[in-house]
């Protein structure tokens, strides 16, 4: 995307955490993955974080 001459460019990243029915720590799985991905390149944000919870039931 360009903007009065600044390119500007989105990455998506997708972190998926799955669980046998342990709990899980859900502040912990947060910070780890806002960590993960402001490591890919420091000078990047996080603007934005999606959850979905899904469920088997047996």
């Amino acid at each position: 995307m360009e903007k009065d001459g600044v390119v500007e460019t989105r990455v998506e990243q997708k972190i998926t955490i799955q669980s046998d029915g342990d709990p899980i720590d859900h502040d912990r799985a947060l910070a780890d993955a806002i960590q993960e991905a402001t490591m890919m390149n420091p000078d990047m944000t996080v603007e934005k974080i999606e959850i979905q919870q899904q469920s088997t039931i047996q």
